[in-house]
């Protein structure tokens, strides 16, 4: 299973639980000799982080505030980030001369297994399209994290009523989850 099938078993798992990162304002000063501070709207909470550079601070605001409820994202690191720029036909143009132009941000996370991992993200704002694919990769491995504990329940359970196709299916659903996520302490 790849990145996205298993993004699609993780929502399918978790159903109406499944947690989405959406970032709403993006405040980014940069001193330009290597520290910036980024304050980010995360679904109407305001985190704060500091870092070497926007991505790092963007980052660090959301895995220092994640970290506290989901402890698979203390041994998940930030290992690349990319940004290319294309022009792209849009309806209505901006006044300013570049501004049919679309950024896409893909990121690369390490996981505890030393899987990498890439995410990627569009916009027509470069900062929106930097929050946004930070966002989508901590929403990833919250997510991943609860399907592992939800299919590792539903295990226990099926190995108690001796249902051994439960079994089958839910240790290959966890093994695809484990794959593409990062453990520490999970219960």
């Amino acid at each position: 299973m790849n990145l996205i099938e298993t993004g699609e078993l993780i929502k399918k798992v978790l159903g109406d639980e499944y947690k989405h990162l959406n970032v709403t304002c993006v405040k980014l000063r940069d001193d330009m000799e290597g520290t910036c501070q980024a304050l980010v709207t995360v679904n109407k909470i305001e985190l704060a982080g500091t870092g070497l550079g926007a991505v790092d601070a963007l980052f660090g605001a959301l895995h220092k505030h994640y970290t506290k409820k989901h402890f698979s994202l203390q041994s998940v690191t930030l290992t690349d980030f990319k940004v290319s720029m294309t022009r792209k036909k849009i309806a209505k143009k901006s006044n300013i001369d570049g501004g049919d132009t679309v950024c896409e941000a893909t990121m690369t996370l390490k996981n505890s297994y030393g899987t990498k991992l890439d995410f990627s993200n569009a916009s027509g704002s470069l900062a929106a399209a930097t929050a946004g694919v930070v966002a989508l990769g901590v929403e990833h491995f919250i997510n991943a994290e609860k399907a592992y504990s939800a299919i590792n329940r539903a295990l226990s359970d099926a190995k108690k009523r001796n249902r051994q196709d439960l079994v089958t299916k839910y240790t290959h659903e966890l093994s695809s989850v484990v794959r593409c996520t990062s453990f520490t302490e999970i219960d």
